[in-house]
């Protein structure tokens, strides 16, 4: 298993966040207690301020919001999952084709990354195929060794799924 790391929060120099979704620092330098909204993401208070988990530690391992418009945002749909390797800045259309509510309406998609019992990592892409009141829903499922493919290319792999099967996002 790989070692927590731990980088200086730009926007906030006396904090850092880590690989795990950590968030510690302040007066005391422990990990701060993360508190979670109704939204289920998390927050905390740093210095005089509340705020996202999320967003700290995607500010700290991406970087700034490449736009204005761009969110963050929770690959595998869970929000309570802050890593690094879970997060991304998105613009609303990227966004739009990883959102829970698109997919209960019948859209496609979603990337998570799980173990099998022998111990090795994939994404696991699941594809959603809209169906009749008949044929009911169908799914389509893709693993991808994370050895051999890395977030960005799984997300290009989901991508061409969906254009293949002629699924608008």
């Amino acid at each position: 298993m790989a070692t927590e790391e731990w980088r200086t929060i730009p926007s906030h120099p006396l904090f850092e966040a880590s690989s795990l979704g950590q968030i510690r620092g302040g007066k005391r330098g422990g990990i701060k207690k993360q508190c979670v909204h109704k939204s289920g993401r998390f927050h905390l208070r740093v210095g005089n301020s509340v705020q996202w988990v999320h967003i700290l530690v995607c500010t700290t391992f991406h970087g700034p919001k490449p736009t204005p418009s761009y969110t963050v945002d929770h690959i595998n749909r869970d929000p309570k999952d802050n890593r690094p390797e879970n997060l991304r800045w998105a613009s609303p259309t990227a966004q739009a084709r990883n959102n829970t509510n698109v997919l209960n309406k019948g859209l496609p998609l979603y990337i998570n990354d799980y173990t099998n019992q022998q111990g090795t990592r994939y994404y696991a892409i699941k594809v959603e195929i809209p169906g009749t009141r008949e044929t009911g829903r169908k799914y389509m499922h893709k693993a991808l060794n994370i050895e051999n493919y890395t977030l960005e290319e799984a997300i290009q792999e989901r991508d061409a799924i969906m254009a293949e099967l002629g699924v608008e996002a």
